[in-house]
């Protein structure tokens, strides 16, 4: 998590095409603020974020669009 996050995950799985995070949440609005790194260069779609409880499917949240990411070729 980078400064300025107020969400403290419990437990991380980093995988190939995103980030689980498992912890507790209140009843206020809570933020994990992230650095992502591409891999290759191009135009990427960032999607919103989502979260779900594990016990109750009912409750769930999903953010709205996160906009785009530009990565540049890089130079030899």
């Amino acid at each position: 998590a980078l400064p300025g996050s107020t969400f403290v995950p419990e437990h991380v799985e980093q995988r190939e095409d995103r980030v689980v995070l498992y912890g507790d949440v209140g009843g206020s609005v809570s933020e994990f603020r992230y650095r992502v790194r591409a891999g290759n260069s191009g135009r990427f779609v960032v999607p919103p974020a989502y979260a779900e409880s594990m016990y109750e499917r009912a409750v769930y949240a999903q953010g709205g669009p996160a906009g785009q990411l530009l990565v540049a070729p890089s130079t030899p």
